[in-house]
């Protein structure tokens, strides 16, 4: 019985089969006719739509090392310094700065064509600005790269020299934007002890006019001409110690500066100097390496040397 529903199966299955084969074929001529047409459409519109280019580019993202010892009271965990400077780089003002500093608004491939008979872009309009920085963010994404350190950034563009460009300065504008963050640290480190430097000179001028008063109103006598000199260079020597004091203060923040600098950069490194040579000619290595690095690969012993 089981053998006889089988066959009737088929045979139902069949017969659907040749149904819809005979329609397929009294229609040929009109599925044949949307077919063109979509395969047209498909490719007129792939021929019109320009090609997007992706640059993309990896940081490494240090743990910032704290200036003053209290600093380090409160923590969020490891992770909480990778994600803010993973947000940092995506910032308005960062967006904002890379688009000043390339004058994006003047690039056709960025900005637009502005059309026939309409003002130039304008970018000190608040609407203008809101939208080049829209169409920045937009075009970039940010993505952590597993349990490391790593950043990876890409940005998307139709002109893929404007798109390298774009992600360089970008990254140049974070490590600015980083450097002058970690001076302003240090500048407020020092102002705090600058600070409380003068409180305890203003402390002690006070605790020395009310131990004159104290000795004035109980009749203590003066200093003899012999006490004199001795209570004189016992001020000297105070002065001397007060002054060791802010230049050790001083030698100790220039010391915390340089400590927490990452590796090659020095703060107040003078222009012109070897060490500013000597950082302008590693970005330059890096950037071609990096450029290099998406048609060669790094066994290759050119890249060798030249990651070297």
């Amino acid at each position: 019985m089981a053998t006889e529903i089988s066959k009737e199966q088929q045979k139902g299955l069949l017969a659907q089969v040749r149904h819809y084969w005979h329609i397929i074929l009294q229609w040929k001529w009109t599925t044949a006719f949307f077919f063109f047409i979509a395969v047209s459409a498909a490719t007129i519109y792939s021929l019109m739509v320009p090609p997007v280019f992706t640059s993309s580019g990896s940081l490494w993202i240090e743990n910032e090392a704290n200036i003053l010892p209290f600093e380090g009271i409160q923590s969020f965990g490891a992770g909480t310094n990778l994600q803010s400077q993973a947000r940092l780089l995506q910032s308005r003002t960062l967006a904002s700065d890379t688009i000043d500093k390339l004058k994006l608004y003047e690039s056709p491939d960025f900005a637009g064509k502005p059309k026939k008979g309409e003002k130039p872009i304008d970018p000190a309009d608040p609407i203008v600005r809101e939208l080049l920085i829209r169409n920045f963010l937009s075009n970039m994404s940010v993505s952590s790269v597993g349990v490391t350190r790593l950043v990876d950034v890409k940005f998307s563009n139709r002109n893929p020299k404007l798109a390298s460009e774009i992600l360089n300065a970008l990254f140049d504008g974070y490590i600015d934007m980083i450097v002058r963050k970690r001076y302003s640290s240090s500048e407020k480190a020092s102002e705090f002890l600058n600070t409380q430097i003068a409180e305890l000179r203003t402390e002690i001028e006070s605790k020395e006019r009310e131990l004159n008063q104290y000795g004035s109103d109980k009749g203590i006598l003066p200093l003899t001409a012999s006490e004199a000199p001795t209570v004189s260079r016992i001020g000297e020597t105070n002065r001397r110690v007060t002054d060791a004091t802010f230049d050790r203060v001083n030698k100790l923040n220039a010391y915390n500066q340089l400590k927490a600098a990452p590796l090659g950069e020095i703060p107040s490194a003078p222009e012109g100097s070897l060490i500013q040579r000597l950082r302008e000619q590693y970005i330059n290595l890096s950037r071609d390496y990096v450029t290099r690095l998406a048609t060669v690969r790094p066994e290759f012993p050119a890249m060798q040397r030249l990651k070297s």
